[in-house]
């Protein structure tokens, strides 16, 4: 009986199964949730069973990277309410992207289907049925309603592509219509298609609008973009076609062009089509003649509606399908279920944020039927409206403006409404509302009333062409960070701007390129008498300048006249005593750089630091042939750092030659080098030079040396605060507050002395680096350490009336020569030296000593055992401002598990950077690095040993691990280097980049020697997004340098996107005809059976071993020994035998135990890195991912974020989950899994609970989670809908559960909370048997879990 209804029940479930599949295989489609479910299944035979209204926002189905490949039946039924609104994202459409899946089939992605009413915005590739296609094949349709987007807009597709490079597989849109308005903001409108590659377009028509400014427009096709397009039998009944005109524009009926380019192969096939006589043409809205009167044109035959509107035409003449359309005569054919009169639409020109009083905007409305529109204005004491849409902003108030089209019988009529508020702003600036109101009246002519503080993050406003008249009042707290934006600043650009007497205080300004406090970008503008205090940061990766971050021409057109007038920038009597800093190329401290312009009359007196590139005192570099003319400045900077150029004045040119004159640097301020330690002021000087005249004496604190030598004016311009004149530098007259705060700036971060055997310093401290921003002369005074140290003029250095015992410290206070009522007093009024003995070593016994390295990097270390970093938060040791110049001894002993943080920063490794450093018998295992980036523009200079290393040594020392980062990326030292040298030292890691990765060295941008070493592992770029060059020690040599590899074994894999080398990627760009580097290269082995791949498989031809081991002249070349490395049995790298080639010293240095591992040090325990769960993973993003297990510890490395993983106690009692979503493999709010497994390791096993899926509601999320799942062999426990109602609770300081207890968000909680709560019970089944077959694993048997 049992087995019976055992039975039954199943035959059941089966029919119920069976109900839900029609014909064929196909899957009914009855409401909106079925239709959304069609992107969980985007393979699938769907076909509808009745019309559908939508409810919400629709979201395409299938994306460029998961297509839809099924088919789709409308059967002739019609959707309703279709409306996305995703302006910013390409491929969109009902089906965003759709791709043939078999190139035989003879499937029909979509037909039969009705789309009425759509409001479709989107970016490229825009269509109503389908945005994007690859061979998809479209018959029967019809839409109606508005398809807008930037480029590639069509009413039925918006882009057909090639289909896998097959000329062959064509887009096929057959008896379809449309009478949309289809609407670009810039680019190709096409009534039925946008723009097409490889397209079929037979038996379709188009009766709405296609409009574009710039483009091409054509009521069948606007563009073909490429290879071939055939258009028979189609007719467009349009009233208009707009387009641009010129070389990129055109309109036409039925084609708008072919694409010119050559490479394109656009050949375009037209016959049997036609189009209204009456249908007219602009380009650059002119009416333009039709004179292409001939059914195989661009522009097809011309008829009059009289015939248009017989069956004969359609049935006859253009072949139409009685079968599938319906013809009654005096009329247009339909689609069945197509209600005549067709639906209409109105699109209204998006108006400006603000419609200011006295302003005009053009709101000439667009009609899908191409009618003429009727408006009106409820009051137009408010605001006007004309018979061409043209608005008048009379004053503040609102109104009603009314959008008719009259309709007629064939598409219906169309009212729309706009609800207008007309608001001024104010152009007398008295707060932050007013100044963020700036954005409505780019153009308007403003001033400031008050100081004015800033409570929330800056907002980037377009292109600023007003005035701005700051009256010297001051903005306070500027403040934005967005290290991928360029164009950074109280206006991030202006063009044509007069920008005068504004102030800028407390600003934190962090951008990409183009960052300036005043301008980012500058084009023929005027900024005068601006200034920036030294509380201000302005920082970002290229072009930064405290005032401004570009100065350029501005080029306009002049009346009448072919030629353009061209007017320079200027920057004239300006003042910043900023920090300035460029994490890559290019600071100056008063513009970034200079193309075509004036700086004049300025000074800086912050401190200024490049990574990269250049750093000037005015200026960096000029960068292209402008007139540039800098002339009466000077230099009053307290630092101007940078590792490869630096100018008291800036670079007068790389492209052109500037015009440098009458410039000049007080003496004090001309100390300039790589850091700190080794500024030292430059050897020749003069005011047209680079560096300026070098001034000897206080001539910066007098007026009448301003007046006199550099024509500044101190009558309406200039002056000094009260009591400043020959105390301090001058500031300006207008400014409204003459209280200023100065700042300290040269102070060695950390100070220190090291006491001689003989009782001197290995190096004495300078106070003369030491400054203030404003200029003050100052005192200094020892007021702890007296029996040790002394003062001499500007020199400290040690009495030698005590001997240094071990460590002590020193304090010296600072203080003004002259107390000035107008500034405050110095917030550092004293710093500490540090003071050790030469023999003095300090032991590293545990993680706390190791950490506090940071305090001493002057210091030398001796480490005395292994020490595991597992859970500690590290950034690792010093940087390019403070780097580690001590020794450290590792005494044999190795660092295991460390994980150097980034926070996606520059210059990082175990030492972010090291200078005169020696590093010895240490080893490093299982490194990696948290957060670093295999893409986008940061994670530079990034070494498993050394982001940066200068006059360096390392001997005896080996990594393992991960080394991750992006560019100048190795295992040892990242790229910011010279003067280093390697010997009897090995890396058996994986090193993984975008561009430039080396087994060593990332790049070689200084003289390196690699000696008696020997790589493993592998070098990599990312394989997703890559450009450069790979290497087994050097991936690029960057620089003119020498490079030393003796008596060196390369044994690891490579694979780059240039070249791969087995040594050395290439010696320079253009190693052919330019090598940079003299290249010594002897005694060297390398692996024959090794892996040396470009990206596309290929094996690597451009590497410099492949090029002839091209060297500058004077480089001694010897080619290497081969050794081999399958088959495996017989692998030489297991033996001797090859190290004994490359002289390795295996009576004292070197060990192997052969036919089992690569060599290892005598005297350096070796710790293998732990077997690896998870291989790298790299998102479609280019973020990468590494996860590994570590001491029962699990460790994400590559994300900003540390993972949350979901752990049981020895009760089996769930500790936390991994919270994670599926936009592009992130896992959110990480909490410290070391800490968790720390807590819990030695109180039993701990194993992961489960998965919480948060929807983002991006594509395929749900299937990378549950991929994520089943890598983890977990499960996903509970979901969270993507709700605006969290952060509306947020913004209360509540709880959904408190804000919204009755939300369907609230009731999600309430089930994910009790999923967990089960999870959390001990466990009877599943859970324990997996731990108990852990522990039986692991073979500690009787130790299993107690259920």
């Amino acid at each position: 009986m049992k087995t019976k209804l055992l039975c039954a029940k199943t035959a059941m479930f089966a029919l119920a199964c069976f109900s839900s599949i029609g014909v064929w295989g196909q899957i009914k489609i009855t409401d909106e949730n079925g239709l959304k479910a069609i992107a969980e299944n985007l393979n699938g035979d769907y076909v509808l069973e009745n019309n559908i209204t939508l409810s919400k926002e629709w979201e395409p189905i299938g994306t460029n990277d998961s297509p839809f490949t099924g088919t789709i039946d409308g059967k002739g039924f019609t959707i309703y309410g279709l409306k996305i609104n995703r302006p910013e994202q390409n491929s969109v459409g009902f089906i965003g992207t759709a791709k043939i899946e078999d190139v035989s089939s003879t499937k029909v992605t979509v037909k039969n289907l009705r789309l009425v009413g759509v409001e479709i915005f989107g970016h490229q590739d825009v269509g109503a049925v389908i945005g994007n296609s690859y061979g998809a094949k479209v018959s029967e349709c019809y839409t109606s309603g508005l398809v807008y987007g930037w480029d590639h807009t069509g009413g039925i597709i918006g882009g057909t592509k090639k289909v896998d490079d097959d000329d062959n597989i064509m887009t096929q849109v057959s008896n379809c219509y449309s009478n949309a308005a289809v609407v670009s903001s810039s680019y190709q409108a096409g009534g039925i298609i946008g723009a097409s590659i490889n397209s079929v377009v037979d038996r379709c028509y188009f009766s709405g609008v296609a409009v574009c400014p710039e483009g091409r427009s054509g009521g069948i096709v606007a563009l073909n973009d490429g290879n071939s397009l055939t258009i028979t039998n189609c007719v467009t009944l349009s009233s208009y076609i707009k387009a641009g005109s010129g070389d990129a524009g055109g309109a036409n009926a039925i084609l708008g062009a072919d694409n010119p380019a050559e490479d394109s192969n656009a050949v375009s096939t037209i016959s049997n089509s036609y189009s209204w006589s009456g249908l007219k043409l602009y380009e650059n809205n002119v009416e333009i003649a039709r004179s292409n009167n001939a059914n195989d044109s661009y522009d097809g035959g011309y008829l009059d509606l009289d015939e248009l509107k017989t069956a004969q035409f359609w049935l006859g003449d253009v072949n139409f399908d009685a079968g599938i359309w319906t013809m009654v005569e005096n009329t247009y054919p339909s689609l069945s279920n197509v209600q005549v009169p067709l639906e209409n639409y109105i699109y209204i020109p998006s108006f400006p944020e603000r419609c200011l009083p006295g302003k005009t905007f053009n709101a000439e409305a667009i009609p899908a039927s191409g009618r003429t529109i009727t408006y009106t204005s409820s009051n137009p004491e408010i605001a006007t409206i004309d018979s061409k849409g043209k608005v008048s902003f009379l004053k503040d108030g609102k109104t009603t403006l009314t959008f008719v089209d009259q309709g007629d019988n064939y598409v219906k009529g169309c009212t729309k409404t706009y609800e207008l508020e007309v608001k001024g702003v104010a152009y007398t600036i008295m707060d932050e509302e007013d100044l963020r109101c700036v954005k409505y009246d780019l153009a308007g002519d403003f001033k400031l009333g008050a100081d004015i503080y800033l409570t929330k993050d800056w907002e980037l406003m377009d292109v600023f062409t007003g005035t701005l008249d700051g009256q010297g009042y001051t903005i306070h707290n500027l403040r934005y960070i967005n290290e991928e934006q360029g164009r950074v600043g109280l206006f991030g650009e202006a063009t044509g701007a007069t920008i005068k007497r504004v102030g800028i205080a407390g600003a934190y300004l962090n951008g990409n390129e183009d960052v300036g406090a005043i301008v980012g970008y500058a084009n023929g503008c005027n900024i005068s008498e601006c200034f920036v205090d030294q509380a201000s940061y302005i920082a970002g990766r290229d072009h930064i300048g405290s005032i401004v971050g570009k100065v350029e021409k501005m080029e306009v057109e002049e009346e009448g006249s072919a030629e353009k007038v061209i007017t320079g920038t200027t920057v004239s009597d300006c003042y910043s005593m900023a920090k300035v800093y460029s994490r890559e190329y290019q600071a100056g401290g008063v513009v970034g750089v200079v193309n075509y312009g004036t700086v004049e009359r300025c000074y800086f007196s912050g401190n200024i630091r490049a990574t990269k590139g250049r750093a000037g005192g005015i200026f960096s570099l000029v960068d292209a042939d402008g007139k540039v003319f800098v002339e009466n400045n000077v230099c009053l900077a307290s630092g101007i750092y940078c590792s490869e150029a630096t100018y008291c004045i800036g670079e007068n040119g790389r492209t052109s030659t500037a015009t440098l004159t009458n410039n000049y640097v007080d003496h004090y301020a001309s100390y300039k080098g790589t850091d700190l330690s080794s500024s030292a002021p430059s050897d020749v000087y003069d005011n047209a030079s680079n560096n300026g005249e070098k001034l000897e004496s206080d001539e910066v604190l007098s007026s009448e040396w301003y007046k006199e030598t550099l024509g500044w004016d101190f009558d309406n311009i200039w002056t000094f605060i009260e009591g400043g004149e020959g105390n301090m530098y001058p500031i300006l007259k207008c400014q409204q507050s003459k209280v200023l705060t100065p700042v300290i700036y040269g102070i060695p971060e950390p100070a220190f002395l090291i006491q001689l055997a003989d009782g001197s310093s290995s190096e004495s401290l300078n106070l003369e680096r030491i400054k203030s921003t404003c200029g003050q002369k100052l005192i200094f005074k020892i007021t702890k350490g007296e029996e040790y140290i002394y003062i001499d003029g500007t020199i400290v250095d040690f009495s030698g009336a005590k001997e240094v015992d071990g460590e002590t410290v020193a304090t010296i206070s600072i203080a003004p020569e002259v107390e000035i009522t107008g500034l405050k007093p110095f917030e550092t009024t004293a710093f500490d030296i540090n003071m050790v003995g030469q023999s003095h070593v300090f032991p590293i016994n545990n993680v706390a000593d190791l950490l506090d390295v940071n305090n001493k990097l002057f210091a030398s270390f001796c480490l005395m055992n292994d020490i595991d970093m597992t859970g500690v938060e590290f950034e690792g040791f010093g940087s390019l401002e403070s780097p580690f110049t001590g020794s450290f001894d590792g005494n044999g002993h190795t660092i295991k598990n460390p994980v150097v943080i980034t926070n996606d920063d520059n210059t990082k490794g175990f030492f972010n950077a090291t200078k005169g450093a020696k590093i010895k018998n240490l080893g490093i295992s299982n490194f990696s690095f948290s957060g670093s980036q295999a893409n986008g523009n940061k994670s530079t200079d990034l070494g498993g040993f050394a982001g940066s290393a200068k006059e360096t040594t390392f001997d005896q020392c080996y990594l393992t691990g991960k080394v991750v980062g992006r560019d100048h990326v190795g295992g040892f030292v990242g790229g910011n280097c010279s003067n280093v040298t390697i010997t009897n030292s090995f890396v058996n890691a994986e090193v993984f980049a975008y561009s430039q990765a080396g087994g060593f060295f990332g790049v070689a941008a200084g003289n390196v020697t690699m000696k008696n070493c020997y790589f493993a592992g592998s070098v990599k770029l990312n394989p997703s997004h890559s450009y450069g060059w790979v290497g087994g020690f050097v991936g690029l040599v960057d620089a003119d340098c020498t490079v030393t590899i003796e008596d060196c074994v390369s044994i690891g894999n490579l694979q780059g996107s240039v070249a791969s080398g087995s040594f050395i990627g290439a010696n320079g760009g253009d190693q052919k005809n330019n090598p940079r580097g003299i290249i010594n290269f002897t005694g060297n082995v390398f692996n024959f059976d090794a892996e040396r791949f470009l990206m596309d498989g290929k094996i690597s031809e451009n590497d410099w071993e492949s090029q002839g081991y091209v060297t500058k002249e004077d480089g001694v070349v010897e080619s290497p020994i081969e050794h081999y490395a399958t088959p495996v049995e017989d692998n030489e790298f297991l033996t001797q035998i090859p190290y004994n080639d490359a002289k390795f010293d295996f009576e004292n240095i070197w060990t192997i135990d052969e036919e089992v591992s690569y060599p290892t040090l005598k005297n350096v325990a070796y710790i293998p890195a732990p077997p690896v769960g998870i291989e790298q993973v790299v998102d479609q993003n280019e973020n990468t991912y590494i996860v590994y297990t570590s001491d029962n510890a699990i460790f994400v490395s590559g994300m900003k974020n540390t993972a949350k993983i979901a752990l049981y106690n020895i009760n089996g009692q769930l500790v936390s989950n991994v919270i994670t979503s599926g936009e592009n493999m992130a896992i959110h709010a990480g909490a410290n899994i070391a800490m968790a497994v720390e807590n819990f390791k030695n109180r039993g096993y701990a194993s992961l609970g489960g998965i919480i899926l948060n929807r983002r509601n991006v594509a395929r999320e749900e299937e990378k989670v549950n991929e994520l799942a089943d890598d983890f062999q977990t499960q996903v426990v509970g979901t969270l809908s993507h709700s605006g109602l969290v952060t509306e609770a947020e913004e209360k300081k509540e709880t959904v559960m408190e804000c919204f207890p009755d939300s369907e968000m609230a009731e999600e909680y309430r089930k994910l909370a009790e999923a967990i709560y089960e999870l959390s019970k001990r466990p009877e089944g599943s859970a324990c048997e997996k731990a108990n077959e852990k522990y039986t694993a692991d073979k500690r048997p009787g130790e299993g879990l107690k259920c």
